[in-house]
């Protein structure tokens, strides 16, 4: 796992050594929350045959899942501000208060411009009012100078009408809309709750 990730990172490294290339590690998360108006009667009905709903999740949205979606946020960038930036991949999961308790980077990185996202959970949420949604929670981390500038707590969702699907002929189309649909709660994130200086 930790020779995968490694590998992704180098894949993921564009524009390397541009003097405005920021540095964004994204620590993903194993938590998992799942909450249903009407238990997870449903839930269970969809992963019939299979495994319990959480490690059908922790599977179709792992650690690697979680960091190349925000690697293709076609705006990520500009929405942190920057006019360039690097996902580097990390391993080590935090939990919401160690993310916003520490001052010091949580990695050994010197670069100069320097971000952390750190997800702290990944909530399913059904009901028959609102649907299907995917929400990521989330704490993203500013340096300048190797200074702590700003830390936003954030929370997004993305929607979903296919995911989970029942139907083995379904699943695959149904982990693609959870992965974009995982990326779109990111990006309405970033948008809503980020500390961005114009």
């Amino acid at each position: 796992m930790l020779m995968a990730l490694l590998s992704f990172a180098l894949a993921l490294q564009v524009s390397a050594g541009a003097p405005d290339q920021c540095e964004l590690h994204v620590f993903p998360t194993e938590k998992i929350t799942v909450a249903t108006s009407l238990g997870n009667g449903l839930l269970l009905g969809a992963f019939a045959g299979r495994d319990q709903p959480k490690d059908i999740f922790l599977r179709d949205l792992p650690k690697e899942t979680q960091i190349s979606a925000v690697a293709t946020i076609p705006d990520l960038a500009s929405s942190l501000g920057y006019s360039s930036v690097t996902v580097v991949p990390e391993t080590t999961s935090y939990d919401v208060k160690a993310a916003k308790k520490t001052t010091a980077r949580l990695t050994g990185s010197q670069a100069t411009c320097y971000a952390e996202l750190v997800f702290t959970d990944v909530v399913y949420s059904s009901n028959g009012l609102n649907g299907r949604h995917i929400g990521s929670m989330s704490v993203l981390r500013r340096f300048d100078s190797g200074r702590l500038i700003s830390v936003s707590q954030m929370g997004g969702a993305g929607k979903l009408s296919l995911y989970p699907s029942p139907r083995a002929e379904d699943q695959p189309t149904a982990r693609n809309e959870l992965v974009g649909a995982f990326r779109e709660s990111i990006q309405n994130a970033i948008r809503r709750f980020a500390k961005i200086k114009t």
